[in-house]
This record gives C-alpha cells, sequence and structure tokens, in this order.
C-alpha cells in the first residue's frame, strides 16, 4: 500500500496546514488529491460544478508545497449523485474540460483523474458517461468508485451484491486508458476486518472472477480513519492491513 488519497476541503482534524501537507506528501510514493469543487454532495451544490477558478483556489497551496509524492488530481466526485439533468451534465463537461487545460498549464508534472461516478443504481451515469467521455479521454487516468455489501465474488454473497463491480467492468470496458479505483468498500458491518482485508487482495491480485482488467492501475480502500469513528462499517484498521499483505 504506498498510495493515499486525500480530500481538499476535510481530512485531518488540523485542517491542511503547511506542515500536514508537507508530512503526507513526503511520506507517500503516491498522493490523490480530490477537490470539492465538482462534488455536488458538498455543501448544498455550491461547488457542485468543478469550476477552474474554485479548482485553482484549492490547489494553490497543495501544489507550491515540497513533495517527493507523485502527485495525482482527482477532479470532482460523483457528479450523477442527483438525478439526470442535461444542462448540469453539459456543463460539467466544459469546465472539466476547461480546468484539464487549465491544469496541463499550470501544473505539468501532476497527472489528472477524470472523476468518479455513483454506480449500482440508475442515476443517469450511462448518459453522464456518454455525453463526457471524449474530454475523459484526455486525462491520465478515470476513477471508478466501487462498493459491496461483504465481498465480491458470487459464492460468498451473504447479503446479494450492490451489481457495481458488474456494471463497472461494463461501463468502463470501452476505455483503454489508465483506471484507477479510487473509492472502494465493503460496507457489512459483521464481516470481520480481517476476511475483507483477504477480499480486497482477492480481487486487486485478480483471483476474483471475472477479473479486474489489466487497465486497472491502483486501489484506493475506503477508507482509514484513526479514531474509527466516520463510517465504521468501512474502516480498514491495522487487522485488515494485516491480513492485506500476507
Amino acid at each position: 500500500m504506498n498510495t493515499a488519497k486525500v480530500v481538499t476541503g476535510w481530512g485531518v482534524s488540523s485542517g491542511w496546514t503547511s506542515a500536514a501537507r508537507t508530512k503526507l506528501l513526503s511520506s507517500c510514493q503516491n498522493v490523490i488529491l480530490r477537490t470539492v469543487a465538482g462534488d455536488p454532495s458538498y455543501a448544498n451544490r455550491a461547488r457542485a460544478l468543478p469550476e477552474k477558478n474554485l479548482i485553482e483556489q484549492e490547489l494553490q497551496l497543495w501544489l507550491t508545497t515540497p513533495r517527493t509524492a507523485k502527485l495525482w488530481i482527482e477532479v470532482g466526485n460523483e457528479p450523477n449523485i442527483s438525478a439526470y439533468n442535461q444542462d448540469y451534465t453539459y456543463a460539467y463537461r466544459w469546465h472539466l474540460d476547461n480546468t484539464l487545460n487549465w491544469l496541463r498549464q499550470a501544473a505539468p508534472n501532476v497527472n489528472v483523474i477524470a472523476p468518479a461516478f455513483l454506480l449500482g443504481k440508475p442515476h443517469g451515469q450511462k448518459q453522464f458517461l456518454s455525453v463526457c467521455a471524449d474530454v475523459f479521454e484526455k486525462y491520465d487516468a478515470i476513477a471508478v468508485h466501487m462498493y459491496e455489501h461483504d465481498s465480491f465474488v458470487k459464492t460468498e454473497q451473504k447479503h446479494g451484491t450492490t451489481g457495481q463491480y458488474e456494471e463497472f467492468l461494463q461501463l468502463y470496458a470501452k476505455f483503454n486508458k489508465p483506471i484507477i479505483i479510487s473509492e472502494i468498500g465493503i460496507n457489512d458491518p459483521d464481516t470481520a476486518q480481517t476476511i475483507k482485508g483477504r477480499r480486497y487482495k482477492a480481487l486487486v491480485t485478480r483471483k476474483v472472477k471475472p477479473v479486474l482488467p489489466k487497465n486497472v492501475v491502483g486501489m484506493i480502500v475506503y477508507h482509514f480513519c484513526a479514531a474509527e469513528d466516520i463510517d465504521p462499517q468501512y474502516h480498514f484498521g491495522r487487522l485488515a492491513q494485516t491480513a492485506y499483505r500476507v
């Protein structure tokens, strides 16, 4: 595990101070920095579009912080979280393109990741991806979010399935560029962390069938929380990490 993902708007109790940014950017091989702008679930849609001026404000201090880590910028988050809206979709596409053009100039050494969609239920993800596909192709990688109740293997599933793994395989098959599963979680609180750790490892080492496509190059487990008080059903603690490494 050599990659950490954080969000510009939250993550540590002290806030993202200069010391906190420097420590993070020097302690991992890769850091994925996800923007708040472009996340319609944040602050009552106050930053629902990935507007260049908002993202520039969010990234200003991060881009000037000394780092040894390879920095990735994930632009936006689950834009289809609400019912499909054509006007919003086309506006989102325009801002994705405009923001990418700015990042290519402002931070040419940073890799940029197109946002992930909410999968599993019909939220207009197919329409959204169809509209934005040409812009996604310009990005260095594409993010995917994927959750399951207790296992990614059908014969191990005790609580049915979210269907998100199967939808991911179908929806993103047309892309040949790198895909990063920037959020993945097993959400059953009764599944032991050791079991969760082994199930994540089975997926990433391609022991689960159908296997992950070859262009999936990274996976971020949601989530590690030191206090274990936020969404504890997803917590990836020491027991899960130990099981993952075995």
